[in-house]
């Protein structure tokens, strides 16, 4: 009887509030639906241990009882809008599609999310800036293929420490594009460069003397001298013909034979101890003849002590 009245008391203020109330512990074996509000003083339960039931309320889910909280020991899962004011906790799984617009900012902090749960399909277009990457957290590894490419660099981001020994080849340098600035002092021995690569044209006036000619390594020379103002020789050598014979004709100019070397040979010239101004030329004539220059300051043929080599 008891029961009855129950039943009877939630039906009756069902009809004349919009709300469903149950204030003692009930069960339901079918579906129920509530197009208000409902309201659990103890339990509700719908369906059973072995078949379970569906709940559907259009309104709210409230423990109308003062500082108490609304326990769900099961699984929910909410397709629409789930309002929460004060405590709310779900024993089980917990299911609702959390958009943007219900986050605040930062909410979202790195403990919170699993591990490889962020995939790129998740990630909008030029969402990840700079600053939302810590130190080092992009590594050769996490990067596509030819995803990288010189508009993704800024200027002066890719320096010397940051490649690897022998990972630039010529073939991946544009032409022009490294100059003497962006040589290293001693970084380019002979072992760097191939063999009849350099030529006169492309060695600077004045910047080479007889310091920089190393004549105990001298294969890819096929001649050359350390010669005095009068035009006596220091030294010299010849890995193509005969001894070097020096020749002063006259003041600043200089005859020079070299048995072997021809025509079609290259050959520089530098003054030792140079001045602004002081200037030098060489010139192969004909077969095994150098013929060199030197001028001072005013532009006449002077006497100078100078380098050469022909390769």
């Amino acid at each position: 009887m008891k029961n009855k009245k129950i039943i009877v008391f939630c039906a009756i203020y069902g009809l004349l509030t919009g709300a469903f109330v149950v204030v003692d512990a009930k069960t339901f074996k079918k579906p129920v639906t509530m197009n208000n509000t409902l309201k659990v003083v103890k339990s509700l339960t719908v369906g059973t241990k072995t078949n379970l039931g569906k709940l559907f309320v259009k309104g709210e889910i409230s423990n109308p009882v003062a500082g108490k909280k609304v326990v769900i020991n099961d699984d929910l899962n909410v397709k629409k809008d789930l309002l929460v004011d004060g405590d709310f906790k779900v024993k089980g799984k917990f299911t609702k599609e959390i958009t943007t617009k219900e986050l605040a900012d930062s909410s979202v902090t790195t403990p919170k999310i699993a591990n490889k749960d962020v995939t790129t399909s998740k990630i909008n277009d030029k969402a990840v800036t700079n600053d939302k990457l810590a130190n080092d957290s992009v590594t050769a590894e996490k990067i596509k293929k030819s995803a990288v490419g010189s508009s993704e660099i800024a200027d002066n981001a890719v320096g010397s420490d940051k490649i690897s020994s022998k990972a630039v080849r010529s073939s991946e340098i544009a032409t022009g594009a490294v100059g003497k600035d962006e040589i290293a002092k001693g970084a380019v021995g002979t072992s760097e460069i191939a063999t009849g690569a350099v030529r006169t044209s492309e060695i600077a006036n004045d910047t080479i003397s007889k310091q920089n000619l190393n004549f105990s390594q001298r294969s890819f020379l096929k001649a050359g001298g350390d010669i005095a103002a009068d035009g006596s020789k220091h030294k010299s050598f010849n890995n193509v013909g005969g001894d070097i014979s020096v020749k002063r004709k006259s003041k600043g100019y200089y005859e020079i034979t070299i048995p072997g070397v021809s025509s079609g040979d290259y050959a520089i010239a530098t003054i030792d101890e140079v001045q602004s101004g002081q200037k030098i030329s060489a010139l192969l004539s004909g077969n095994n003849t150098l013929i060199v220059y030197t001028t001072g300051l005013t532009g006449s043929l002077q006497d100078h002590a100078f380098d050469f080599m022909v390769f």
